[in-house]
């Protein structure tokens, strides 16, 4: 009702009045600063125009040879207008002794007994309402009972919902997971031993090719038969024989793990990590996909619906959960629950059922008699009606002066007493003391009454917020309460008793909108903010990353090394043994070369070329390079020269002796073909 006629200036009225003993010594705050600042700014204008006339005369009758100089300074620093601002002008402010006078009238008279007796005669009428809406309340009251029992009843059965859908996704969780940890039970208990044999035998297999690479580069080479010496390329040969044998016995091995590997890799790959990207083609993933079926717990309203849905799986709910959908979006896409049925849902009926008619008559109530109307216009009309901060604002200003006082002492006036080529000398004495005096008038009288306009302009603020209303003057902030009150009590007399007969009506219609955008509101949370599928998908597709990264890439990146190992090792047989033909190799000495190359070892090996079996001519004449028996045997029957036999008749000095047949056998070279058919 306070709202429908405006009621509520009455309580604006109220405050308005009950302020006034609180205004009241701000109010005489403001009066003595609004005194102190007529004071201060009279003595501060005087005194600047004092200071501009005698630096007038200085510049005028003591400057130099530069007139022009001089004039331009007064003319750039605007030192004849340096008392012309409004702001030490306070001839527009208002005399606050006026207001103090008219609110201790209003106090002293009590006028802010006025709206409270009005509120009493105006809660008659809320009593009359209460006492109509008696009849209201109680079918109303019932009607959101059971609204708020059927909104339960929703409530219940999708709590029941979501919370079975979560359970059997639980479940069937958990029995993925137990699958998974039976594959590591069984699996994995020797995988660490087995591991560390394989890559150990294989970390041997490398070393000890390294060590053969190393010394088959950096070492010496064979020279003679025999042992050979450390890192040397007889060692060389040596580490690849022993890394050869060592092949040959890891190789099946090896091979052997990893195809075990690879199959116990294929089975969980297709198992786990498959079905986030190719689960309509896995059939695996098919079999193991879990299924929630919604009917094992929703309730059906005849026998024949337990049929109607279709069992969810799992892989199509998180494949139609995307970031901006939610649970509910889910449910209506799979006939399971549509959330945008509430709407039908009708708490309060579209009529009000029939109460008692209001027939008692309003048209004597009266909210402010006559004399109380007459009393409120005196407060209107009383020396306070001016009263608005705008009055001291608009007259109250901080920049009293068009130049500052400091600076016009320490720069203008400082430089006309030292420069000389300004001012003669008796001018620059006078600026001595024009600065002196312009700091005294900054300290003195400036700065006090800047210091009183700003304490001024925060108390008129503080003033407004207690007695103005819609920042109108006093006057007016009265009078429009006034009509208000005036308003409301014509709206009482006429039209009280058909607008509290409307009001039940006017509340079932109320509750009825509020509880349509309640459920509005219910719907849209639900679709869009509530049950967001977001964090479901993202445990689901952690979890398959959990699984593929902890236990499948692990497997199936040690099956896939171990076999690309294992086929390295093939090749490397080969290589190996072709170096270590190479190392084994004898590369003669010096002395040995000029023999001949030894004989008896493989071409291959040692190195020296390959020679056809020539056998040894045996005739008249003796072969030198024979060595067979009949040949030696002529050659002892010869006559030795004179030349190379001595006194003693021993053998020369420089004739090698020759060497053991036994020891050593050269292979000499072929002789070259004869050009005679005999030979």
């Amino acid at each position: 009702m306070a709202d429908a006629s405006d009621g509520n200036a009455l309580i604006e009225l109220e405050r308005i009045l009950d302020n006034i003993p609180d205004a009241l010594p701000k109010m005489k705050q403001l009066d003595y600063l609004e005194k102190e600042l007529r004071f201060y700014t009279s003595q501060l204008r005087d005194s600047i125009r004092g200071l501009k006339r005698d630096m007038t005369y200085t510049i005028t009758h003591f400057c130099g040879n530069t007139k022009k100089r001089c004039h331009e300074t007064m003319i750039e620093h605007s030192v004849l207008y340096i008392d012309t601002s409004t702001c030490l002008h306070l001839d527009e402010v208002p005399n606050t002794t006026v207001y103090v006078e008219a609110m201790e009238m209003i106090i002293k008279k009590r006028y802010n007994l006025i709206p409270k007796r009005a509120l009493v005669r105006f809660n008659t009428i809320r009593d009359k309402i209460e006492e109509q809406m008696k009849h209201v309340g109680p079918p109303l009251k019932r009607n959101i009972a059971t609204g708020h029992a059927t909104f339960d009843d929703h409530a219940l059965s999708i709590r029941n919902m979501i919370d079975a859908m979560i359970s059997d996704i639980h479940l069937n969780t958990l029995r993925s997971a137990k699958t998974f940890d039976d594959v590591y039970e069984k699996f994995g208990a020797d995988r660490r031993t087995i591991n560390i044999i394989c890559l150990t035998l294989i970390f041997i297999i490398i070393v000890i090719l390294l060590t053969a690479l190393v010394c088959g580069v950096g070492g010496y080479s064979r020279t003679h038969p025999g042992p050979s010496g450390f890192c040397s390329k007889g060692m060389a040969a040596s580490c690849l024989l022993i890394a050869i044998i060592l092949m040959f016995c890891v190789f099946s091995f090896i091979a052997m793990v990893g195809l075990f590997y690879f199959m116990i890799g294929l089975v969980t790959y297709e198992g786990a990590c498959a079905p986030t990207t190719q689960a309509e083609k896995n059939e695996l993933f098919r079999q193991l996909d879990a299924v929630i079926d919604m009917n094992r717990y929703l309730k059906p309203e005849t026998e024949g619906d337990r049929f109607v849905m279709p069992p969810l799986h799992m892989s199509e709910a998180v494949r139609s959960c995307n970031a901006n959908e939610s649970i509910f979006q889910l449910l209506r896409a799979n006939n399971i629950y549509d959330v945008n049925d509430l709407a039908n849902v009708k708490l309060l009926p579209d009529e009000a059922e029939s109460v008692p008619i209001f027939t008692e008559d309003l048209s004597n109530l009266d909210i402010l008699t006559k004399e109380e109307k007459i009393q409120i216009n005196e407060v209107r009309n009383s020396n306070l009606s001016s009263y608005h901060s705008l009055l001291y604002d608009s007259n109250m200003c901080l920049r009293l002066l068009n130049i500052d006082l400091e600076f016009l002492a320490n720069d203008v006036l400082h430089e006309w007493a030292t420069n000389k080529a300004v001012l003669k000398e008796d001018g620059r004495a006078f600026s001595y003391l024009h600065k002196y005096s312009a700091l005294a008038y900054h300290q003195s009288f400036f700065l006090p009454v800047q210091r009183g306009m700003k304490k001024a302009l925060k108390v008129v603020k503080e003033i407004d917020s207690l007695i103005l209303y819609l920042n109108h003057d006093f006057s007016n902030s009265i009078q429009v309460l006034l009509e208000a009150i005036i308003n409301a009590e014509n709206f009482i007399k006429k039209r009280g008793a058909e607008y509290i007969n409307n009001l039940g009506q006017n509340l079932t219609s109320a509750i009825n909108e509020q509880v349509e955008e309640y459920l509005e509101m219910v719907i849209t949370e639900a679709n869009y903010k509530v049950g967001l599928c977001q964090p479901l998908a993202y445990i689901y597709y952690e979890g398959v990353y959990f699984v593929c990264s902890r236990l499948v890439d692990p497997i199936n990146g040690f099956w896939l090394g171990i076999l690309l190992c294992a086929l390295l090792l093939l090749p490397a047989l080969f290589v190996c043994h072709r170096l270590m033909c190479l190392y084994l190799k004898i590369y003669p000495a010096a002395t040995a070369a000029a023999v001949g190359p030894i004989a008896g070892g493989c071409p291959i090996c040692t190195g020296a070329p390959y020679v056809p079996h020539v056998p040894p001519r045996c005739g008249l004449e003796h072969d030198p390079d024979c060595q067979c028996a009949p040949c030696k045997v002529k050659g002892k029957g010869q006559k030795k020269s004179k030349r190379g036999r001595s006194r003693g008749g021993d053998a020369p000095e420089d004739a090698a002796p020759r060497q053991p047949v036994a020891e050593m056998t050269v292979v000499s070279e072929a002789p070259a073909p004869s050009k005679h058919k005999r030979d």
